[in-house]
């Protein structure tokens, strides 16, 4: 029982920003990043606005994203950070979404999909495709890059 009352103290410590959901998540993905000695870094702009995203999509995306970022940053012996930056674009017309972490283990792509390298079906995600249908309801645009040792995943969403 300490050991959840210290986990919840670590949580209340860090604010991220105003919104309860969003804060919510990047605390606990912050928890899990420390304890596997993962570099784990979150910058966002003052002005966020992300009122049109409904709450159960915006935990999708990020908690998704995040938790992708920080089992692949896991894996590497060098380079294990995550790194997610959100902010308004243009005057507050776009909300840009950018999250990278590093990487070593080799990614499976078929056609613009890439394809999950876990071997047991059950420990799956909801995965990048699904994200992008989220992404896609919202009008937005989802751009994935995989470099030799960084990879990355941009959201830009149209602010109406």
């Amino acid at each position: 029982m300490e050991h959840l009352g210290v986990r919840i103290q670590n949580l209340q410590k860090s604010v991220y920003c105003e919104h309860p959901i969003l804060n919510s998540i990047l605390c606990e993905r912050k928890f899990l990043a420390e304890s596997k000695d993962i570099s784990y870094r979150i910058t966002l702009g003052n002005d966020l606005r992300l009122d049109f995203l409904e709450e159960l999509d915006l935990i999708s995306i990020v908690g998704n994203l995040l938790d992708n970022a920080l089992e692949a940053a896991e894996k590497t012996e060098d380079g294990r950070y995550v790194e997610c930056r959100m902010y308004m674009g243009n005057a507050g017309h776009f909300l840009v979404m950018e999250f990278c972490n590093g990487y070593v283990v080799p990614l499976l792509k078929d056609k613009d999909r890439y394809i999950s390298t876990k071997r047991d079906a059950d420990s799956h995600g909801i995965g990048l495709h699904t994200v992008g249908k989220l992404v896609k309801k919202y009008a937005g645009i989802m751009r994935v890059e995989a470099g030799e040792r960084e990879f990355s995943v941009k959201l830009i969403f149209t602010i109406k």
